[in-house]
């Protein structure tokens, strides 16, 4: 393994010719968290409008043991007159009910986790326009499972459904020539059923989920853009069933809805040709959840938040040669955690601060027309494995590889 390695190497250093460096999600995890604040392809899912500038690739991105996504972007006509068009199959979309990976609650109750599960991805499709001093973009996705079974009693027939549809729409906009903006909206729509003749029916109740996002570059001077982010998101997603004492089941509480509001602004410093630094700042965060529902004659509440206050966020990029870029970057955070349950007379009130510290690291290799990105885990420095060493590596070296190929 250890020979191959060093055969490969040898290869791509012989056959490496310099492009640029357009990466993907690797190269974002690589970075940390400073997506919105830089320029991507890995972007134009929250950002359609930015699809015209990553005209003519085919995108890869392969996690180990995880999704995978083929796509490709395409200007339509000679100079793409038509608009650019970009079209992908993913293995899978990922629930958007991600709340519960932020904000916890004391204890669970029925369905806070509903829509948090993958399905199947059918496939996403993004489109946009460039005209003089604007561009719109304009992103379809659909995931989709259905399942049915037939008692030939007809005792306990039953048909699951599952959809996840997202609709999303970005207009960039030059305000001049050291300024531009980007506005971005997302919304999706999720529904669930379950039709059961033996128990009964189960259906949605609410789910959705709404995202809005805008940023700025401005680019100070020949050395420094500024870019500064807002955010904001709210979500709420509850099952009924036929009747409200069977869906509660004992229960007091169902479903969950939160909003989310992020205020950020990031400095990005190009050093000189072979390095970039980004250093970015969001001063403020702010993340809150409650149930969505609570049991008939119930007097009491829960609520839970997050304050960040601020978060940091550092990023470095350099292209050690012109076949190879090392990337690595950190996030830190000073959260306050609340907790709030009230009887109907009074509020039980719960703190905990946290620092939480996380820090990431990326090679690419440029080989003709490919940029090949990969994401190393956090051991790699330490244990690279077989590649070095001829020890063996207690957890895999690369988590995630990402592909983009130039034509």
């Amino acid at each position: 393994m250890r020979k191959f390695f060093e055969v490969t190497l040898a290869v791509i250093m012989i056959a490496a010719l310099a492009v640029p460096v357009m990466a993907t999600n690797s190269r974002l995890e690589a970075l940390g968290d400073v997506g919105n604040y830089i320029e991507d392809d890995a972007n134009i899912f929250n950002w359609p409008a930015t699809l015209p500038s990553y005209a003519n690739i085919v995108l890869v991105d392969l996690m180990y043991h995880h999704d995978a996504m083929y796509g490709f972007i395409y200007g339509l006509g000679e100079y793409g007159d038509y608009g650019t068009i970009g079209l992908f199959f993913m293995e899978s979309t990922r629930g958007p009910n991600d709340i519960w990976d932020n904000v916890s609650a004391p204890g669970y109750w029925k369905d806070y986790d509903c829509y948090d599960y993958s399905l199947y991805n059918k496939y996403d499709l993004v489109y946009a326009y460039e005209m003089d001093k604007m561009t719109l973009g304009l992103r379809f996705s659909r995931a989709s499972e259905l399942s049915s079974y037939d008692d030939p009693v007809d005792t306990n027939d039953e048909e699951d459904s599952y959809a996840y549809t997202t609709i999303g729409a970005s207009v960039r906009m030059d305000i001049n020539d050291d300024m531009y903006a980007d506005l971005g909206f997302d919304y999706t729509m999720v529904s669930y059923t379950d039709e059961n003749t033996g128990y009964g029916d189960i259906t949605d109740d609410a789910g959705m989920k709404m995202d809005f996002n805008a940023r700025l570059f401005y680019d100070y001077n020949e050395t420094i853009t500024l870019v500064p982010y807002v955010g904001f998101g709210m979500a709420e997603y509850n099952l009924k069933a036929d009747s409200a004492a069977a869906y509660f089941g004992g229960d007091l509480m169902s479903g969950v809805k939160a909003m989310n509001f992020t205020l950020g602004i990031a400095a990005d410093f190009k050093v000189n040709e072979d390095n970039m630094l980004v250093f970015g700042i969001e001063p403020f965060r702010y993340m809150k959840a409650e149930p969505s529902e609570y049991a008939t004659g119930v007097t009491g509440s829960w609520e839970g938040s997050i304050v960040t206050m601020p978060r940091f966020l550092l990023a470095l990029e350099t292209d050690v040669k012109d076949w190879l870029t090392v990337r690595t970057g950190c996030t830190k955070s000073l959260n306050k955690m609340k907790s709030t349950t009230n009887d109907g007379t009074d509020d039980y009130i719960e703190e905990e601060t946290e620092a939480p510290f996380n820090w990431h690291l990326g090679l690419a290799f440029h080989v003709s027309d490919f940029d090949i990105d990969c994401v190393l885990t956090d051991e790699a420095p330490f244990e690279m494995g077989y590649w070095l060493t001829g020890k063996e590596a207690d957890s895999d070296v690369i988590t995630r590889i990402s592909a983009v190929y130039h034509f």
